[in-house]
C-alpha cells in the first residue's frame, strides 16, 4: 500500500500514492511485482488538494492497481465515472487499466474464497472479541455503578467526513448489560473551555466510573491534556485506545488501559462485554507497548 507521503528528494510534486517516481521505485529497484493499493483517496493529504476523484485518474496513471475509497459509495462512482472519462479522451491507457485488472485477479487469487456457509458477523464479533488488549490494570467495571464514558469523537479516517457521527456507541452497549451508563462527547481536540467543562461535569459525577475513548490523543494536544486532567481527578478510570495502540504509550500514570484498533459496533460491544466482565481480553498489540511514556 502506498501512503500519501511527500517525498522531496523522490517526487517534489505528488504524494507517493499519486506519484509514477514512486511506483517506478517500487517495481524496479524494490522488485515489487505485486498489486499496489493506494491508501483512502479520501483523506485530506489528498482530498482537500488534489481531490478524490481526480487522484483516482492520477493514481491508475502513475501505476497503482487498486484504488481505496473507504467512505462514501458516491464518491467512488463519480471517481468511476472520472477514470471511464479519462480513457475516452485519450488521458489513461486502456493497456493500464488492463494491467490493474490483471494484478488485481492475481491477487484475489491468492485468497481463499468465503464459504457460502460462513456467518459473518458472527466472524466479525469474535475478531472483535479477540482483538482487546489487556495492556495493565483491571477493566472491569462494579456493577451497582453508573458509568461515564468520555469519547473524543471525530472521524477515524484522519479527517475524512470530520463531521459524521459516530453511530455505535459504548455507552448503549453498556447499557445492554444493565449498566447505567451516559455518553459525554467531546471534540476530538477540545479547547481549553470545553476540557474546563468536561472536567466539571465529572468532579460533579465522582460516584460513577469512568471510562475514557482516546482517538489518537497522542497526536491531539488539547485531546492529551484534557485526558491528563482527568486522570488527576479519576486515577481510576479505565483508557481505551481506539485507533491504532500509540495512545496506550502515552500516558503512564493510568492504571487501567485497554487496546481496541477500532470504534465499529462489533469492537464496542466486545468492549462493553471485557468492561462488564464478561469476557478477559486476550489480543496482543501488533506494536511494543513497553516503554510507556508520561
Amino acid at each position: 500500500m502506498l501512503g500519501h507521503i511527500l517525498v522531496p528528494a523522490l517526487d517534489a510534486d505528488r504524494p507517493a500514492s499519486l506519484s509514477p517516481k514512486a511506483i517506478d521505485l517500487l517495481r524496479g529497484e524494490c522488485g515489487f511485482d505485486g498489486a499496489i493499493v493506494t491508501d483512502c483517496l479520501q483523506m485530506d493529504a489528498v482530498a482537500s488538494d488534489i481531490g478524490t476523484v481526480p487522484a483516482a485518474v492520477l493514481a491508475l496513471q502513475a501505476g497503482a492497481d487498486l484504488l481505496t475509497i473507504s467512505h462514501d459509495l458516491s464518491v467512488a462512482r463519480a471517481a468511476r465515472d472520472a477514470i471511464v472519462a479519462a480513457v475516452e479522451r485519450g488521458e489513461l491507457d486502456r493497456r493500464r487499466l488492463a494491467a490493474a485488472a490483471a494484478s488485481s485477479r492475481s491477487l484475489r487469487r491468492g485468497r481463499p474464497a468465503a464459504s457460502p456457509g460462513v456467518d459473518l458477523p458472527a466472524t466479525v464479533a469474535e475478531i472483535a472479541r479477540r482483538a482487546v488488549t489487556l495492556v495493565r490494570g483491571d477493566p472491569v467495571l462494579p456493577s451497582y455503578k453508573a458509568v461515564n464514558v468520555v469519547s473524543f469523537e471525530g472521524n477515524l479516517g484522519d479527517g475524512v467526513g470530520a463531521d459524521v457521527e459516530i453511530r455505535a456507541s459504548l455507552h448503549l452497549s453498556l447499557r445492554r448489560r444493565r449498566f447505567q451508563a451516559e455518553s459525554l462527547r467531546v471534540a476530538s481536540d477540545p479547547d481549553d473551555e470545553m476540557i474546563d467543562d468536561l472536567v466539571s461535569l465529572v468532579e460533579a459525577q465522582m460516584s460513577r466510573s469512568l471510562v475514557v475513548l482516546m482517538r489518537r490523543a497522542h497526536l491531539r494536544r488539547q485531546q492529551a491534556k484534557a485526558i491528563a486532567r482527568l486522570l488527576e481527578r479519576v486515577p481510576d478510570a479505565v483508557l481505551i485506545s481506539a485507533a491504532e495502540p500509540f495512545d496506550a504509550m502515552h500516558f503512564s500514570v493510568a492504571r487501567n488501559v485497554l487496546c481496541a484498533y477500532g470504534d465499529d459496533e462489533a469492537m464496542l460491544e466486545a468492549l462493553a462485554d471485557v468492561l462488564a466482565g464478561r469476557l478477559v481480553p486476550s489480543g496482543r498489540s501488533p506494536v511494543h507497548l513497553e516503554h510507556a511514556i508520561s
